[in-house]
């Protein structure tokens, strides 16, 4: 089976990166994709760059964005224009390995179900650098087992922190996104990814899980996943409570209700981490603190169970005597 692969790169002020995650698709020992680059109104050579691959390399596309819209309008523009079977998201400072489509390829043809999403692993790098971080190295110890998923089970592997939210890390058919109407909340500065991956996986029947390391990821000071402000906190309880009004509309995922807390209250301790670290509150940023200490008491009736961390336990303890905040503001 020779799948059509599309992949989007949205991309913005990215001259510095963008060659190379273009050179790294270029090079992939598998030929039949395409790819949209969805330039979101750069301002520096992003698109001078761009250009000069799409002029030796017919496969590549350049779509200009006429005012910057943020990554979801990006991703959600590369939706609509995409023509493959499938379609994979590549950040515009990031790279696949030179095998990862002719894997993902392999891994679809020879399963005998219709995969709906492939879901593989990740390197992280730093700027040049190659290594696997600490952090990476402890998620796997929890990584669920390669092998396919029904939707039930992919989503209690979610909600249980056992794969991703991760977006570049998931090759999806492009027909779940488009007949379901999916797309990327544009109304979001961050957390995009968390506030989409459930929504496809439970249109997804079978997903497929993969340990191979595919995606190259870079982390680098500056970037949106490194930089956070009391936007991250608002946009992080907004998609909270989406997932909890998702739930009770849709009765035949009851049974997340307790995998749910275990998923949310980690990105709520998050939030709070970072609008405690801001000093002299107005009123808004006060009550945002107050509603988010609030949400994870009410959420951690899970407090005493094992499947909390160690570290997620105390801070939630320090929450219920009202310590936390003061513990996230004198380490800022």
């Amino acid at each position: 089976m020779n799948l059509k692969i599309s992949i989007i790169v949205p991309a913005y002020n990215l001259e510095k990166y963008i060659s190379k995650t273009l050179d790294s698709l270029r090079k992939q020992t598998f030929d039949n994709f395409e790819v949209y680059i969805i330039d979101d109104a750069s301002t520096d050579k992003t698109v001078e760059n761009v250009e000069r691959f799409c002029e030796i390399d017919k496969r590549f596309n350049l779509i200009k964005l006429p005012q910057n819209g943020g990554i979801s309008h990006a991703r959600n523009v590369g939706i609509q224009v995409a023509k493959g079977d499938y379609i994979i998201f590549v950040d515009g400072d990031d790279s696949l390995s030179r095998d990862a489509l002719k894997k993902l390829n392999h891994e679809i043809s020879v399963s005998n179900e219709r995969i709906d999403a492939v879901y593989f692993n990740l390197k992280v790098v730093s700027d040049g650098d190659n290594t696997v971080t600490v952090r990476e190295k402890r998620y796997e110890k929890n990584r669920v087992k390669d092998g396919i998923l029904d939707t039930k089970q992919a989503l209690w592997a979610l909600f249980s922190n056992k794969i991703k939210h991760t977006t570049p890390t998931y090759l999806f058919r492009l027909d779940i996104l488009k007949n379901n109407d999916i797309n990327f909340p544009e109304d979001r500065d961050y957390g995009e990814d968390f506030a989409t991956i459930y929504r496809i996986l439970a249109k997804s029947k079978n997903i497929k899980i993969i340990s191979d390391r595919l995606y190259l990821y870079t982390q680098r000071v500056g970037s949106a996943t490194h930089t956070y402000n009391i936007k991250y906190a608002q946009d992080n309880l907004k998609t909270v409570r989406e997932i909890e009004s998702f739930l009770k509309k849709n009765s035949q995922f009851q049974f997340l209700k307790n995998n749910k807390d275990l998923y949310l209250v980690p990105r709520l301790i998050t939030s709070l981490s970072i609008v405690s670290k801001i000093k002299n509150k107005n009123t808004e940023e006060f009550t945002l603190t107050k509603d988010i200490e609030k949400m994870i008491n009410k959420r951690a009736i899970l407090f005493l169970s094992k499947k909390y961390s160690l570290e997620v336990k105390f801070k939630i303890l320090l929450n219920k005597i009202h310590l936390l905040k003061y513990v996230f503001y004198f380490k800022r």
